[in-house]
């Protein structure tokens, strides 16, 4: 029966604290609905329960004949939900695209183009020309290959000629047929010529030296000074001087014999020369390049006895008696050596080509004109009016 009041008591209770509660939940505005994101911290706070109003409640539902024991109620905690701090969610940010710039495009190199430069055309050395001047006399061959001499001159032949070359009182040339042909003063054999072929001829002093087809030195005249005693071999050029001669070998060495007025030739074997001239007291020959060598003879102003350069750049050298004349690659002449007569002052050019004497020097425009000066005794400086110019040579 005991249990039952307690019971009974405990409801009462229960109903009491919902009446007394349950109006103000009733009448409090609905609550605000919770993010469903948001998440709440449970914190439990004790609520206290009146007891006088617990009291008052069991008086009037138990009979007052029966007391029953006070019974001291422990208050059921209402949960109250503290919503925790809403987390601060940053706004993702897309990131903007990073743009890696395209590494800037390496112009390609501009082509240095080198000019090719214009070749300069190196004038051709002059071997053969169509004028010489002799002791005595200059000899010429015309547009025609008509031979035509000046000075002291005697029975000049008829014929076609392709190369021409004055002595002291003679002269040779070579015809169409390559054959010899030679006039003037003949009492050491000189205007002798040997039968054969020849591709070059050089009238000296008193003797005469020509390369035949087999490019070998023949040489006919006065041998006093051995200047007949021609070395073997194979030559490209040949030269008469007063009483000895030159020649170039194919290897462009070059070799002298017979007597050079002070002593006997010397030979020059430095290599690379292509023209050679023999004069009276020096020898000269020049290289590709134009520049030369003259030796055993006469510098400017003096008698040499060693090799002198020459710088030039020259296309033609003639030596002559005791003065030596080159032509250099602008046309103008320099001479040098002893000017009697004025044999070393020569014009003003251009020339094409040249050809020094023993006493007077002489020279073709390129129009075909004939220029000399010098000694002029006997005519040979006073050229006839005409053109001048087939190849031909002009060794002395």
């Amino acid at each position: 029966m005991a249990w039952a009041l307690i019971a009974l008591a405990a409801v009462l209770a229960i109903v009491a604290i919902w009446l007394f509660w349950g109006r103000d939940i009733l009448a409090s505005p609905p609550a605000a609905p919770v993010p469903a994101p948001t998440t709440y911290a449970m914190q439990i706070q004790p609520t206290e329960v009146p007891v006088a109003a617990a009291a008052e409640q069991s008086q009037k539902a138990t009979p007052t004949s029966t007391p029953h024991p006070t019974v001291e109620n422990t208050p059921t905690p209402t949960p109250t939900y503290m919503p925790r701090p809403t987390a601060t969610t940053s706004p993702t940010v897309s990131p903007s695209p990073t743009f890696t710039p395209l590494p800037a495009a390496t112009p390609s190199p501009t082509a240095t183009v080198t000019p090719t430069p214009t070749a300069i055309p190196t004038p051709e050395i002059v071997r053969n020309t169509a004028i010489s001047a002799g002791g005595r006399r200059t000899c010429a061959l015309n547009e025609s290959g008509d031979a035509v001499c000046w000075g002291l001159h005697t029975n000049i032949p008829k014929g076609n000629f392709t190369e021409i070359s004055a002595g002291f009182y003679h002269a040779c040339a070579l015809n169409e047929d390559q054959r010899a042909v030679c006039w003037g003063t003949n009492n050491l054999g000189q205007a002798a010529a040997p039968r054969g072929r020849f591709i070059s001829i050089s009238a000296g002093g008193w003797h005469t030296c020509a390369l035949n087809v087999d490019r070998e030195a023949v040489c006919w005249g006065d041998d006093e000074e051995n200047q007949l005693d021609s070395p073997r071999g194979r030559f490209t050029a040949i030269s008469s001087g007063w009483q000895n001669a030159c020649a170039l070998r194919e290897n462009g060495d070059v070799l002298c014999w017979g007597d050079n007025y002070d002593g006997p030739a010397q030979d020059l074997k430095d290599g690379g020369f292509v023209a050679i001239s023999a004069g009276g007291r020096q020898n000269c020959a020049l290289r590709e390049d134009g520049s030369g060598e003259c030796w055993k003879g006469i510098g400017p102003g003096s008698i040499i006895e060693k090799p002198m350069s020459l710088d030039g750049p020259f296309k033609m050298v003639s030596a002559g008696w005791e003065h030596v004349c080159a032509l250099r690659w602008d046309g103008e002449v320099e001479c040098w050596g002893d000017d009697e007569n004025g044999r070393a002052s020569p014009p003003t050019g251009p020339f094409v080509e040249i050809s020094a004497g023993p006493g007077h020097t002489c020279a073709l425009r390129a129009g075909g004109e004939a220029i000399c000066w010098g000694a002029n005794d006997d005519g040979q400086a006073s050229p006839p009016a005409g053109s001048y110019g087939r190849t031909g040579n002009a060794r002395n």
